[in-house]
């Protein structure tokens, strides 16, 4: 969970989970992958610059936040990427 500031307001949002290819980067990856835009999609969400989520795929996971470059969206990780144990990992 997360807690964002918008308009003075603080409210409660959880982070949505974006299919990513980690193998393509480390920090910056794109998000314009088929299984990135079925999660989109899966959430009903629109991206926005500075949105917290999390980025996955079949090995690992990572806290991200969302950047649009030159036009794309694309996340950059903010912590470590994790390795996703084998049996949690067919979510």
């Amino acid at each position: 969970m997360t807690y964002l500031l918008e308009w003075g307001r603080m409210y409660e949002s959880r982070m949505i989970r974006i299919f990513v290819d980690f193998n393509y980067s480390t920090k910056l990856l794109p998000l314009r992958f088929k299984g990135s835009f079925e999660d989109i999609r899966k959430h009903n969400v629109e991206l926005r610059e500075g949105m917290h989520i999390i980025l996955y795929d079949d090995m690992c996971q990572a806290e991200a936040i969302v950047e649009k470059i030159q036009g794309e969206w694309w996340a950059r990780v903010t912590g470590k990427i994790a390795n996703i144990p084998e049996s949690s990992s067919s979510q």
